[in-house]
């Protein structure tokens, strides 16, 4: 943004004090929507959990369950992403424990890089499939073409450019289905 629009400020949702013609992608959100219709559907239900990388699960859970009290709601491999993985519920939100199993995967790639801690955070839609179409078509950089089935249910990942650097997960939930009555 130009030294002219640095003192700008907000006033109901117009950009005042802007000088210059040109204003930062990073404030745009500040101007007026042009076609603000196409915007009000509400994608997002909540965050469904973050996820965190570690090294030892065991060692995690020590802190998390045993200090935290959180409760464990599923613990299981995932071997086609290489990970052992645990959820953790915290109110109407959980944690997700992840530890790279398999070398040379995505996961144990970001644990070597950047070590344990923070890896992504994972927002609960009602239709991964239809997101991820939509989000195509807005010329978002996705890292799943297709969504697949994750601890969390259906799932698909955002590229970090797409968020500023943060890595999305979106979730959709999979209602279990009961088996059959007996005799039906």
């Amino acid at each position: 943004m130009s030294a002219s629009a640095s003192s700008a400020r907000c006033d109901g949702g117009v950009l005042v004090g802007v000088r210059s013609a040109h204003v930062s992608p990073r404030v745009s959100f500040l101007l007026p929507l042009q076609n603000a219709s196409r915007y009000t559907r509400r994608v997002i239900e909540k965050v469904h959990h973050v996820g965190i990388v570690v090294r030892d699960i065991e060692q995690a859970l020590v802190f998390y369950r045993d200090t935290l009290g959180l409760r464990v709601t599923k613990h299981e491999a995932i071997p086609e992403q290489g990970v052992d993985a645990v959820l953790l519920a915290l109110g109407d939100s959980e944690i997700e424990l992840l530890q790279p199993v398999v070398p040379d995967t995505g996961i144990a790639r970001y644990l070597e890089r950047k070590g344990e801690g923070l890896h992504h955070v994972c927002f609960q839609v009602p239709d991964v499939d239809r997101e991820m179409l939509d989000l195509k078509e807005k010329g978002v950089e996705l890292i799943d073409q297709q969504s697949r089935i994750g601890l969390a249910g259906r799932i698909c990942f955002l590229h970090p450019n797409a968020m500023d650097g943060t890595l999305v997960e979106l979730c959709e939930l999979i209602v279990a289905q009961s088996p059959p009555a007996e005799g039906a």
